[in-house]
Protein backbone atom coordinates (compact mmCIF):
# COMPACT_ATOMS: atom_id res chain seq x y z
CA UNK A 1 0.00 0.00 0.00
CA UNK A 2 1.07 3.55 -0.57
CA UNK A 3 -0.52 7.07 0.47
CA UNK A 4 0.35 10.32 2.14
CA UNK A 5 3.03 10.50 4.74
CA UNK A 6 4.20 12.87 7.03
CA UNK A 7 7.67 12.98 8.05
CA UNK A 8 9.49 13.01 11.50
CA UNK A 9 13.17 14.35 11.25
CA UNK A 10 15.09 12.58 13.81
CA UNK A 11 17.79 10.18 12.48
CA UNK A 12 17.54 8.90 9.23
CA UNK A 13 19.46 6.92 6.56
CA UNK A 14 18.64 6.61 2.45
CA UNK A 15 19.81 6.18 -0.91
CA UNK A 16 19.09 8.93 -3.91
CA UNK A 17 15.66 9.58 -4.09
CA UNK A 18 14.10 7.61 -0.86
CA UNK A 19 14.68 6.83 2.72
CA UNK A 20 14.57 4.11 5.01
CA UNK A 21 13.98 5.87 8.47
CA UNK A 22 14.83 4.28 12.05
CA UNK A 23 14.34 5.38 15.38
CA UNK A 24 17.55 6.06 17.51
CA UNK A 25 15.77 3.88 20.47
CA UNK A 26 15.38 0.43 18.08
CA UNK A 27 12.15 1.00 17.99
CA UNK A 28 9.79 0.03 14.75
CA UNK A 29 10.29 2.10 11.67
CA UNK A 30 6.96 2.93 11.09
CA UNK A 31 7.11 5.18 13.97
CA UNK A 32 9.84 7.43 12.45
CA UNK A 33 6.72 9.00 9.75
CA UNK A 34 2.85 9.41 10.11
CA UNK A 35 0.39 7.89 7.59
CA UNK A 36 -2.13 10.51 6.70
CA UNK A 37 -3.94 8.35 4.13
CA UNK A 38 -3.59 5.35 1.95
CA UNK A 39 -4.37 6.21 -1.01
CA UNK A 40 -3.50 2.85 -3.19
CA UNK A 41 -3.75 -0.80 -2.05
CA UNK A 42 -2.83 -3.90 -4.17
CA UNK A 43 -3.36 -7.33 -3.01
CA UNK A 44 -1.95 -10.24 -4.87
CA UNK A 45 -0.54 -13.81 -4.94
CA UNK A 46 2.78 -14.78 -5.98
CA UNK A 47 5.77 -17.05 -5.59
CA UNK A 48 3.16 -20.19 -5.79
CA UNK A 49 3.91 -23.29 -4.38
CA UNK A 50 1.93 -26.12 -4.97
CA UNK A 51 1.54 -28.96 -2.47
CA UNK A 52 4.78 -30.69 -2.25
CA UNK A 53 6.55 -27.68 -2.00
CA UNK A 54 7.55 -27.18 -5.83
CA UNK A 55 7.32 -23.58 -7.55
CA UNK A 56 4.90 -23.10 -9.54
CA UNK A 57 4.86 -20.49 -12.46
CA UNK A 58 1.29 -18.59 -12.29
CA UNK A 59 2.61 -15.34 -12.05
CA UNK A 60 0.70 -12.73 -10.04
CA UNK A 61 -2.71 -13.23 -9.53
CA UNK A 62 -5.06 -10.37 -7.90
CA UNK A 63 -7.10 -10.92 -4.56
CA UNK A 64 -10.10 -9.32 -4.54
CA UNK A 65 -12.35 -8.78 -2.20
CA UNK A 66 -14.86 -11.14 -0.27
CA UNK A 67 -11.94 -14.05 -1.28
CA UNK A 68 -9.57 -13.73 2.05
CA UNK A 69 -10.53 -16.00 4.67
CA UNK A 70 -11.32 -15.10 7.62
CA UNK A 71 -12.57 -11.40 7.05
CA UNK A 72 -9.95 -8.79 7.46
CA UNK A 73 -6.96 -11.67 8.31
CA UNK A 74 -4.88 -9.32 7.63
CA UNK A 75 -5.91 -5.81 9.40
CA UNK A 76 -3.84 -4.04 11.83
CA UNK A 77 -0.90 -6.57 10.61
CA UNK A 78 2.61 -5.11 10.90
CA UNK A 79 4.14 -4.27 7.46
CA UNK A 80 7.20 -6.60 6.38
CA UNK A 81 9.14 -3.30 4.81
CA UNK A 82 8.10 0.33 4.56
CA UNK A 83 9.84 3.30 3.42
CA UNK A 84 8.96 7.03 3.24
CA UNK A 85 9.87 9.15 0.49
CA UNK A 86 11.24 12.88 1.35
CA UNK A 87 8.79 15.50 -0.02
CA UNK A 88 10.08 17.08 -3.68
CA UNK A 89 9.02 19.76 -5.71
CA UNK A 90 5.13 20.46 -5.36
CA UNK A 91 5.11 16.44 -4.10
CA UNK A 92 4.76 16.01 -0.15
CA UNK A 93 6.09 12.87 1.86
CA UNK A 94 4.75 9.65 0.49
CA UNK A 95 5.34 6.16 2.08
CA UNK A 96 5.09 2.76 0.65
CA UNK A 97 4.66 -0.53 2.46
CA UNK A 98 4.47 -4.37 1.90
CA UNK A 99 3.31 -7.24 4.01
CA UNK A 100 4.27 -10.71 2.89
CA UNK A 101 2.25 -13.28 4.05
CA UNK A 102 1.41 -16.91 3.35
CA UNK A 103 -2.00 -18.41 2.69
CA UNK A 104 -3.45 -21.65 1.51
CA UNK A 105 -5.16 -20.70 -1.70
CA UNK A 106 -8.08 -23.43 -3.24
CA UNK A 107 -10.40 -22.82 -5.95
CA UNK A 108 -12.88 -25.31 -7.51
CA UNK A 109 -11.09 -27.70 -10.18
CA UNK A 110 -13.38 -26.37 -13.28
CA UNK A 111 -12.69 -23.34 -13.08
CA UNK A 112 -8.88 -23.19 -13.07
CA UNK A 113 -8.42 -20.99 -15.89
CA UNK A 114 -10.75 -18.58 -14.75
CA UNK A 115 -8.63 -17.87 -11.63
CA UNK A 116 -5.67 -17.97 -13.96
CA UNK A 117 -6.32 -15.56 -16.16
CA UNK A 118 -7.07 -12.82 -13.52
CA UNK A 119 -3.14 -12.52 -13.45
CA UNK A 120 -3.64 -11.84 -17.20
CA UNK A 121 -2.66 -14.67 -20.14
CA UNK A 122 0.59 -15.10 -19.86
CA UNK A 123 -0.01 -16.06 -15.98
CA UNK A 124 -1.96 -19.14 -17.20
CA UNK A 125 0.78 -20.26 -19.53
CA UNK A 126 2.14 -22.83 -16.88
CA UNK A 127 -0.89 -24.61 -16.60
CA UNK A 128 -0.77 -25.35 -20.48
CA UNK A 129 2.35 -26.56 -20.04
CA UNK A 130 0.93 -29.24 -17.54
CA UNK A 131 -1.93 -29.95 -20.09
CA UNK A 132 0.01 -30.64 -23.20
CA UNK A 133 2.55 -32.93 -20.84
CA UNK A 134 -0.63 -34.89 -19.77
CA UNK A 135 -1.26 -35.04 -23.62
CA UNK A 136 2.44 -36.29 -24.46
CA UNK A 137 2.46 -39.04 -21.36
CA UNK A 138 2.16 -42.31 -22.32
CA UNK A 139 -2.03 -43.93 -22.34
CA UNK A 140 -2.81 -40.06 -22.65
CA UNK A 141 -6.71 -40.25 -24.28
CA UNK A 142 -8.32 -38.07 -26.54
CA UNK A 143 -10.19 -36.61 -23.32
CA UNK A 144 -6.37 -34.97 -22.41
CA UNK A 145 -5.86 -33.84 -25.73
CA UNK A 146 -9.24 -32.06 -25.90
CA UNK A 147 -8.92 -30.49 -22.32
CA UNK A 148 -5.30 -28.75 -23.82
CA UNK A 149 -6.91 -27.56 -26.84
CA UNK A 150 -9.64 -25.92 -24.67
CA UNK A 151 -7.17 -24.22 -22.21
CA UNK A 152 -5.04 -22.86 -25.49
CA UNK A 153 -8.37 -21.63 -27.04
CA UNK A 154 -9.15 -19.86 -24.06
CA UNK A 155 -5.54 -18.16 -23.33
CA UNK A 156 -5.43 -17.27 -26.85
CA UNK A 157 -8.59 -15.55 -26.63
CA UNK A 158 -7.70 -13.45 -23.26
CA UNK A 159 -4.51 -12.76 -24.14
CA UNK A 160 -3.98 -9.21 -25.42
CA UNK A 161 -1.40 -7.61 -27.10
CA UNK A 162 0.24 -4.76 -25.83
CA UNK A 163 2.93 -2.82 -27.93
CA UNK A 164 4.18 -1.19 -25.26
CA UNK A 165 5.60 -4.23 -23.12
CA UNK A 166 6.56 -6.32 -26.22
CA UNK A 167 10.44 -5.45 -25.40
CA UNK A 168 9.47 -6.83 -21.92
CA UNK A 169 12.04 -9.80 -20.88
CA UNK A 170 8.90 -11.62 -19.29
CA UNK A 171 6.42 -10.88 -21.74
CA UNK A 172 8.90 -12.28 -24.44
CA UNK A 173 9.87 -15.46 -22.75
CA UNK A 174 6.19 -15.80 -22.10
CA UNK A 175 5.35 -15.64 -26.01
CA UNK A 176 7.84 -18.06 -26.92
CA UNK A 177 6.89 -20.59 -24.36
CA UNK A 178 3.12 -20.34 -25.72
CA UNK A 179 4.56 -20.88 -29.58
CA UNK A 180 6.41 -23.83 -27.98
CA UNK A 181 3.41 -25.17 -26.65
CA UNK A 182 1.45 -24.97 -29.71
CA UNK A 183 3.75 -26.17 -31.97
CA UNK A 184 3.49 -29.71 -29.42
CA UNK A 185 -0.09 -29.22 -28.98
CA UNK A 186 -0.33 -29.54 -32.96
CA UNK A 187 -3.65 -27.47 -33.34
CA UNK A 188 -3.03 -25.52 -36.45
CA UNK A 189 -6.37 -23.49 -35.93
CA UNK A 190 -4.74 -21.99 -32.46
CA UNK A 191 -1.68 -21.77 -33.66
CA UNK A 192 -2.58 -19.72 -36.47
CA UNK A 193 -4.61 -17.20 -34.54
CA UNK A 194 -2.18 -16.97 -31.64
CA UNK A 195 0.45 -16.00 -34.49
CA UNK A 196 -1.78 -13.33 -36.19
CA UNK A 197 -2.92 -12.11 -32.51
CA UNK A 198 -0.29 -12.03 -30.75
CA UNK A 199 3.18 -12.59 -32.52
CA UNK A 200 2.73 -10.30 -35.45
CA UNK A 201 1.64 -6.99 -33.33
CA UNK A 202 4.25 -8.06 -30.80
CA UNK A 203 7.39 -9.28 -33.02
CA UNK A 204 10.68 -8.32 -31.45
CA UNK A 205 12.53 -10.93 -33.49
CA UNK A 206 13.49 -13.07 -29.93
CA UNK A 207 10.69 -15.32 -31.13
CA UNK A 208 11.78 -16.70 -34.79
CA UNK A 209 13.34 -19.98 -33.59
CA UNK A 210 10.12 -21.03 -31.55
CA UNK A 211 7.78 -18.90 -34.78
CA UNK A 212 9.98 -21.32 -36.72
CA UNK A 213 8.64 -24.25 -35.12
CA UNK A 214 5.32 -23.34 -34.97
CA UNK A 215 5.05 -22.92 -38.49
CA UNK A 216 6.18 -26.11 -39.44
CA UNK A 217 2.51 -27.51 -38.03
CA UNK A 218 0.52 -25.13 -40.39
CA UNK A 219 -0.34 -25.56 -44.22
CA UNK A 220 2.49 -24.00 -46.42
CA UNK A 221 -0.06 -21.60 -47.75
CA UNK A 222 -1.15 -20.02 -44.49
CA UNK A 223 2.03 -19.78 -42.82
CA UNK A 224 3.44 -17.80 -46.10
CA UNK A 225 0.43 -15.51 -45.64
CA UNK A 226 1.54 -14.79 -41.86
CA UNK A 227 5.49 -14.34 -42.59
CA UNK A 228 4.23 -11.99 -45.18
CA UNK A 229 2.22 -9.76 -42.70
CA UNK A 230 5.08 -10.42 -40.23
CA UNK A 231 7.37 -8.93 -42.78
CA UNK A 232 5.35 -5.70 -43.70
CA UNK A 233 4.54 -5.31 -40.40
CA UNK A 234 7.97 -4.57 -38.95
CA UNK A 235 10.25 -4.65 -41.53
CA UNK A 236 10.71 -0.54 -41.47
CA UNK A 237 12.09 -1.15 -37.55
CA UNK A 238 13.00 -4.50 -37.28
CA UNK A 239 14.41 -5.48 -40.62
CA UNK A 240 17.59 -7.20 -39.29
CA UNK A 241 15.67 -9.81 -37.13
CA UNK A 242 13.04 -10.08 -40.66
CA UNK A 243 15.90 -10.65 -43.09
CA UNK A 244 17.52 -13.70 -40.33
CA UNK A 245 14.21 -15.36 -39.97
CA UNK A 246 13.71 -15.43 -43.40
CA UNK A 247 17.20 -16.83 -44.05
CA UNK A 248 16.36 -19.34 -41.36
CA UNK A 249 13.16 -20.37 -43.55
CA UNK A 250 15.46 -20.71 -46.35
CA UNK A 251 18.11 -23.32 -45.61
CA UNK A 252 15.54 -25.87 -43.61
CA UNK A 253 14.61 -25.86 -47.29
CA UNK A 254 18.42 -27.23 -48.44
CA UNK A 255 18.39 -29.06 -50.75
CA UNK A 256 16.10 -27.54 -52.75
CA UNK A 257 12.65 -26.56 -51.95
CA UNK A 258 9.74 -28.50 -53.90
CA UNK A 259 7.67 -26.34 -56.50
CA UNK A 260 5.39 -25.89 -53.86
CA UNK A 261 7.12 -24.90 -51.12
CA UNK A 262 9.13 -22.84 -53.64
CA UNK A 263 6.63 -20.97 -54.51
CA UNK A 264 5.80 -20.18 -50.70
CA UNK A 265 8.82 -19.17 -50.06
CA UNK A 266 8.84 -16.71 -53.17
CA UNK A 267 5.98 -15.17 -51.83
CA UNK A 268 7.70 -14.19 -47.99
CA UNK A 269 11.12 -12.95 -49.66
CA UNK A 270 8.75 -10.71 -52.04
CA UNK A 271 6.76 -9.55 -48.95
CA UNK A 272 10.30 -8.75 -47.38
CA UNK A 273 11.68 -7.09 -50.67
CA UNK A 274 8.83 -4.78 -51.28
CA UNK A 275 9.86 -3.39 -47.49
CA UNK A 276 13.24 -3.08 -47.71
CA UNK A 277 12.87 1.03 -48.30
CA UNK A 278 11.02 1.30 -45.33
CA UNK A 279 14.07 -0.79 -43.53
CA UNK A 280 15.61 1.21 -40.61
CA UNK A 281 13.15 4.63 -40.89
CA UNK A 282 11.55 3.75 -37.97
CA UNK A 283 13.27 3.26 -34.69
CA UNK A 284 11.02 1.33 -31.88
CA UNK A 285 11.11 3.55 -29.01
CA UNK A 286 14.35 3.93 -26.44
CA UNK A 287 13.82 2.24 -23.08
CA UNK A 288 14.57 5.31 -20.49
CA UNK A 289 18.17 3.77 -20.23
CA UNK A 290 19.10 4.03 -23.77
CA UNK A 291 19.35 7.53 -23.38
CA UNK A 292 23.30 8.80 -24.25
CA UNK A 293 23.69 11.74 -21.89
CA UNK A 294 25.70 13.74 -24.98
CA UNK A 295 22.39 15.40 -25.65
CA UNK A 296 22.74 17.21 -22.39
CA UNK A 297 25.91 19.13 -23.05
CA UNK A 298 23.85 21.43 -25.59
CA UNK A 299 21.31 22.34 -23.00
CA UNK A 300 24.08 23.28 -20.89
CA UNK A 301 25.82 25.21 -23.34
CA UNK A 302 22.39 27.31 -23.77
CA UNK A 303 21.68 27.44 -20.07
CA UNK A 304 25.06 29.06 -19.47
CA UNK A 305 25.21 28.20 -15.68
CA UNK A 306 26.94 30.76 -13.49
CA UNK A 307 28.81 29.61 -10.57
CA UNK A 308 30.35 29.02 -8.16
CA UNK A 309 28.89 25.98 -6.84
CA UNK A 310 29.81 24.62 -3.70
CA UNK A 311 28.95 20.89 -5.46
CA UNK A 312 28.23 19.27 -8.56
CA UNK A 313 27.21 15.60 -9.11
CA UNK A 314 28.69 13.99 -12.08
CA UNK A 315 27.11 11.13 -13.30
CA UNK A 316 28.49 8.87 -16.41
CA UNK A 317 29.29 6.03 -16.70
CA UNK A 318 25.64 3.76 -16.46
CA UNK A 319 24.46 3.64 -20.27
CA UNK A 320 28.39 2.96 -21.18
CA UNK A 321 28.34 -0.66 -19.17
CA UNK A 322 24.91 -1.26 -20.18
CA UNK A 323 25.57 -1.06 -23.68
CA UNK A 324 29.20 -2.36 -23.60
CA UNK A 325 30.83 0.90 -24.28
CA UNK A 326 34.62 0.74 -24.56
CA UNK A 327 36.68 1.87 -21.25
CA UNK A 328 38.44 3.80 -23.60
CA UNK A 329 35.43 6.09 -24.52
CA UNK A 330 34.51 6.17 -20.93
CA UNK A 331 37.66 7.75 -19.74
CA UNK A 332 37.23 10.36 -22.55
CA UNK A 333 33.69 10.79 -21.44
CA UNK A 334 34.54 11.63 -17.59
CA UNK A 335 37.31 13.43 -18.45
CA UNK A 336 35.35 15.88 -20.59
CA UNK A 337 32.94 16.09 -18.01
CA UNK A 338 35.52 16.56 -14.74
CA UNK A 339 37.01 19.33 -16.38
CA UNK A 340 34.16 21.34 -17.47
CA UNK A 341 32.33 20.18 -13.61
CA UNK A 342 35.79 22.44 -12.20
CA UNK A 343 35.46 24.50 -14.73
Amino acid sequence: ESGIAEENYHGYCGGRHSYYYDDEDGGDRGADFEVIEVCDQHQYISDWRDSADRPLDLGQIPLHPGELLPAGALDDEEPDDQKCMEASGNEGASFERSYLRAPLVVWRREQHVDVLLQGGAPAAVGYLKTCVEAVEAPGATSKASRQAVKVARRIVTAWQPSPDSSSGDLETRKRTEMLDLLARLSDPAVTATFIRKVIIPMYDGAENTALRTALSTLAPTEAGDLVSELFQAHMAALHVPCIRFLHTLVEDHVPPPKPKDRSVLTRMAQALVDRLDEAGTIRKKPQFWEYMPAPKAPAMDAARPVGPFGLVSHLVGVNNQYRGRAVEEYRGEFRRLLDRAVD
